[in-house]
């Protein structure tokens, strides 16, 4: 059952031991923890209020802003960017606490080589607001080798927020194109590197 803003503090998180590895331990549960406690710690009920009159689910909010959820990020991957394991046991224990800020923490945190197209489609499935779909697509799905088929297929699905996740897809993939062709040298700079990084993941 997804927690409320009066039992937060009662947040599933998975236990360590369900996985094998390292041990018997799941390797980035530990940040997990680190992490929700640290999300707890920023919460602010007046601003779930304010998400909520922008159509934001109140449902499992705790409020923390989006520059403290990628500072969070940001800190996290710091010294395991390129540990993808890591990355991806972190990221699933995040999205499995069913903590709206988590969640975003999760698509920020998971490596884009890890996901599956099972995976992709799971999470947007379990999508129940329109700020999680578009970052979920935004932070981590384009940069899926799969992207442009996701975008294609989802577009023509009947959940929601698939269907918007699809659309989102198409919207960031071809701003990237678009960028590429430019007239401004810096504008065309980054379009073509992020064009060119979406080629050879596709």
């Amino acid at each position: 059952m997804r927690p409320d803003m009066a039992d937060l503090s009662g947040t599933f998180i998975p236990d360590p031991t369900d996985d094998t590895r390292d041990g018997g331990l799941v390797k980035g549960h530990d940040a997990c923890k680190e992490l929700i406690e640290r999300l707890r710690e920023q919460a602010d009920p007046a601003n779930v209020e304010g998400m909520a009159r922008f159509g934001i689910s109140s449902t499992g909010t705790l409020g923390v802003t989006m520059r403290d959820v990628r500072a969070l990020g940001r800190e996290a991957l710091r010294e395991h960017r390129r540990d993808g394991v890591w990355r991806h046991d972190l990221a699933t224990c995040l999205w499995q606490s069913e903590i709206h800020e988590a969640r975003i923490l999760a698509t920020i945190a998971e490596d884009p080589e890890s996901v599956t197209q099972d995976q992709a489609l799971a999470w947007a499935q379990e999508v129940d607001s329109w700020d999680v779909c578009d970052q979920l697509c935004m932070n981590l799905l384009r940069h899926t080798p799969f992207a442009w088929d996701l975008a294609h297929e989802w577009t023509r699905r009947d959940e929601e927020f698939v269907k918007r996740a699809g659309f989102v897809l198409i919207a960031t993939l071809a701003l990237a194109l678009e960028l590429a062709g430019s007239d401004v040298h810096s504008v065309r700079w980054v379009g073509r590197d992020a064009a060119r990084e979406l080629h050879d993941r596709g």
